[in-house]
């Protein structure tokens, strides 16, 4: 989504213009980006523009900062989504299913059987059945973690900013006025 979204801008915002400054390249920007979300219609929308078929997409009711972000990321939610499924396999010859692209190893004494496999949320556990529903195997979840899921968001919070906090301490208001002094 976000290659499609820069292919968008560039290819109709800044694909042979030009800009006085940075100012006049965010004013242009801002005007396609309200042009799209209020006024064009969308086909998939009922020919509706996004904003005006979903209001409420204009914000998330919560302020975004990437350090925040890990802290809301609930596993427990996709485990519990995952507890809602069931998903069937045959197991290969040496032994391995693959769930998601992941490759997990039931056995190899049921090479070439279709399993059933649920996800128990309480235990964080697949559970593997076989075609008379008794029980082969149990293994974990593997890769949902948050730092598998996000990637190392810390190394990131320390690049610089382009859209800056509001101010809510008196520190924070004397840092901002004084970057713009020192201008």
């Amino acid at each position: 989504m976000t290659e499609r979204s820069h292919q968008l801008w560039a290819s109709q915002v800044i694909q042979g213009a030009t800009f006085a400054d940075w100012q006049a390249l965010y004013d242009a920007l801002h005007q396609r980006r309200d042009f799209l979300n209020t006024t064009l219609p969308c086909a998939s929308l009922d020919n509706q523009p996004p904003l005006i078929a979903y209001p409420q997409a204009l914000h998330s009711g919560r302020p975004y900062r990437l350090e925040w972000e890990a802290d809301l990321l609930d596993i427990s939610r996709i485990e519990t989504y995952l507890g809602q499924g069931r998903w069937f396999r045959r197991v290969a010859d040496n032994g391995i299913i693959s769930l998601g692209g992941t490759i997990y190893y039931v056995g190899t004494g049921w090479k070439q059987q279709q399993i059933e496999i649920t996800f128990d949320p309480d235990t964080h556990q697949f559970l593997c059945f076989d075609a008379a529903a008794q029980l082969l195997k149990t293994f974990p979840l593997k890769g949902v973690l948050v730092e598998s899921l996000m990637g190392e968001v810390l190394p990131l919070v320390h690049f610089p900013v382009f859209q800056m906090a509001l101010p809510f301490t008196w520190e924070e208001q004397s840092l901002i006025r004084l970057y713009e002094i020192a201008k």
